[in-house]
């Protein structure tokens, strides 16, 4: 139950229960006072005026980039009624937003396109190991490091994936539409940017462990 004071230097708000049992100790209040109650208190001499406050749905807005807070309550007619009041979100605020709210991303779905699952072949899955078996006598190390450093990616750190991805591709490059359909995937499965990069035959700029760096035009 949320309660206000009135006193002679102004109000106090919010006010609890705990507090008033404080300030007045000679009064016997019970756990739950109803208004008849707060009302003999208000009667007193000197008068004890504690208001119940009147609750007041908050408005409707957009969580993303507002904020509701509770404002100091209102007297109107007799009553006193909860306000609020509503202010931006501020840049962090939304961030923390988008982070909560993103969808999750599905790495699951994206792995069985990248590495080869006998029980649900695809094409994306069969050329890309087609590429590793191609480009094995080459770049052994990469390829044998592919699936640990996919699982790292998923973990947040993708820079042992690029590197791996950079050196197959440069032993045995996918067809583009493979490409392509590896990159419209992982925007699908709302996989992060920075692994997505990867995947992009068309960005202007070069990816290294997880950062981009843009090429100078000669």
């Amino acid at each position: 139950m949320e309660l206000i004071r009135e006193t002679p230097n102004g109000t106090i708000w919010p006010y609890f229960l705990s507090q008033l049992r404080a300030d007045e100790p000679q009064l016997s209040i019970s756990l739950n006072p109803h208004d008849d109650e707060l009302a003999a208190m208000a009667a007193l001499d000197p008068p004890v005026l504690v208001s119940r406050v009147e609750e007041v749905a908050p408005p409707a807005v957009d969580p993303r980039i507002k904020r509701i807070e509770r404002d100091r309550p209102v007297k109107t007619n007799g009553k006193w009624r909860q306000r609020w009041k509503v202010r931006d979100a501020s840049p962090d605020e939304v961030a923390a937003y988008d982070k909560a709210n993103a969808p999750k991303p599905d790495w699951a779905r994206f792995k069985l396109a990248l590495l080869l699952d006998p029980s649900n072949p695809n094409p994306s899955s069969t050329a890309v190991n087609t590429s590793l078996v191609t480009a094995f006598p080459i770049t052994t190390a990469a390829v044998l490091g592919l699936s640990a450093a996919l699982a790292k990616a998923e973990l947040g750190d993708p820079a042992d994936f690029a590197l791996c991805w950079s050196a197959v591709q440069a032993a045995a490059p996918l067809p583009a539409n493979v490409l392509s359909g590896l990159l419209s995937l992982a925007n699908t499965c709302n996989l992060p940017s920075d692994f997505i990069a990867i995947f992009d035959p068309t960005a202007n700029s070069n990816n290294r462990g997880g950062k981009t760096t843009t090429r100078k035009k000669s």
